[in-house]
């Protein structure tokens, strides 16, 4: 089980280093490659919000 999730954790890492946003997001404090490839695959897209308050209320 240790090793499938080393496995997982390497993974999405990558993805994460592969994707702008991703990268981006990462730069917030708090914001590893987990959380900001969930963010960036689900949320919609960041021009949806006119202020960072509306994509909160979302959330």
């Amino acid at each position: 089980m240790e090793a499938e999730i080393g496995k997982l954790d390497t993974e999405i890492a990558l993805r994460a280093k592969e994707n702008e946003l991703a990268r981006r997001l990462m730069t917030v404090p708090g914001i590893g490659p987990l959380i900001a490839t969930a963010i960036e695959t689900l949320a919609p897209p960041p021009e949806t919000f006119r202020k960072a308050r509306d994509f909160a209320a979302l959330c």
